[in-house]
């Protein structure tokens, strides 16, 4: 029997939905701070276009992250743990981002 190795396209989902869910979670920690003290000598309506373009950054990473678990775990021959998980957490991502939405 030969040895699987994990799949790069399960690693890649991996990492970035990693990278999309611990960044959506900071963005979302630290909006309030960054509308309030409007860096840069913005208005606040600039730091709030900021802040969405910003999410709207994370979710397509989050789609990128989703889109690479899905191939992952089509992938023959490789294990799939990497890409399920990284499809998981851009899944829980855009879930989480598609909760916030409504809040404004």
């Amino acid at each position: 029997m030969e040895r699987q190795i994990n799949s790069k396209l399960g690693t890649l989902a991996l990492i970035t939905g990693l990278v999309s869910a611990t960044s959506f979670f900071m963005l979302i920690m630290s909006a309030g701070a960054i509308i309030e003290s409007a860096p840069w000598g913005m208005d606040k309506k600039s730091a709030t276009t900021m802040v969405r373009i910003l999410l709207y950054a994370v979710l397509g990473l989050s789609l990128l992250a989703l889109g690479l678990g899905i191939a992952g775990r089509f992938q023959a021959d490789r294990k799939k743990t990497f890409a399920t998980i990284g499809a998981m957490f851009a899944a829980l991502t855009i879930l989480a981002w598609l909760a916030i939405i409504p809040l404004g």
